[in-house]
């Protein structure tokens, strides 16, 4: 229904060219097509994941830094800052959710505040030197 009111608003209303929407489409259906490749391999990443047990073997190694669920938070909000500086939010997301949802299920901690955390922490991460230009237009200047 947006799409089609956005076509119709488009053509009609602020008198844009065929050759323009086409465009715009274009660039659209190649967006999607990246978003989609991605979903579709991080899908994959993580069955393999799950398959190989790493996320068992990661349980048990971050189990041997502490049993407070406290310690080991601020150790993975940590990584997930780190993490944030070199890959995007939802690249990121794809590949360690897998990874450390059973950890900290296993930990007692709820699922959705640490999605939450994990979203947060990783965006702060954006915003450091590395990838610094993606969120200087939301900076004073």
């Amino acid at each position: 229904m947006a799409s089609a009111t956005a076509v119709i608003l488009g053509l009609f209303i602020y008198r844009s060219h065929w050759p323009q929407l086409l465009r715009v489409v274009r660039e659209s259906v190649e967006f999607t097509g990246i978003l989609m490749l991605i979903m579709a391999f991080s899908q994959i990443y993580g069955w393999l994941l799950v398959t190989a047990r790493v996320p068992q073997m990661v349980a048990e190694a971050i189990s041997r830094i502490s049993s407070d669920p406290l310690v080991i938070l601020f150790v993975i909000n940590g990584f997930f800052l780190l993490v944030g500086c070199f890959m995007s939010v939802l690249v990121a997301v794809n590949i360690l959710t897998p990874i450390l949802v059973p950890v900290i299920k296993s930990l007692g901690i709820d699922p959705v505040f640490f999605g939450v955390l994990m979203t947060i922490n990783l965006s702060m991460g954006v915003c450091t030197p590395p990838f610094w230009a993606t969120c200087s237009s939301f900076l004073p200047h």
